[in-house]
């Protein structure tokens, strides 16, 4: 069998072997991009929660500073000030949410592993391609004489 041949087998067995690891690996280009949607959603995830934590802040100190809003929460607790007097409805649902129903602690977000075909899968490829193309070119040399 002829050198080039076996050479040539040899370079599109690689060339698969690196096409396959390049497009579907574990480093390639289809998990780049998985990842990178996944840093889209997280980011996005760290601003609302990063928002969240802006509006508790300035609910932090208006609860420190303001005697209204400590008024309110105390009101809805079922409080009341000297001389007040506090009536309650019954069967009367409040529009909007309670003081204590606004915020939310965010929600979980899961990290996936990009579906990747293992490096085995990409070795394996290789050597087939290598065999057939040895395989292919041992029966051309054989029609060939």
């Amino acid at each position: 069998m002829k050198a080039s041949y076996i050479l040539f087998s040899v370079t599109a067995g690689v060339f698969v072997f690196c096409c396959v690891s390049v497009f579907f690996g574990p480093s390639g280009k289809n998990a780049y991009r998985e990842l990178q949607v996944q840093k889209v959603n997280l980011v996005e995830n760290i601003e609302k929660i990063e928002g969240i934590s802006k509006s508790l802040k300035a609910e932090i100190t208006a609860l420190d500073y303001d005697d209204e809003i400590i008024k309110m929460y105390a009101h809805e607790l079922g409080f009341v000030c000297e001389g007040e007097r506090l009536i309650k409805l019954a069967d009367y649902i409040e529009p909007g949410l309670s003081a204590f129903q606004r915020y939310q602690s965010g929600t979980p977000y899961h990290v996936e592993e990009p579906q990747t075909v293992p490096e085995w899968v990409s070795a394996f490829l290789g050597l087939l391609c290598v065999l057939f193309f040895l395989l292919f070119f041992y029966n051309f040399q054989k029609v060939g004489n």
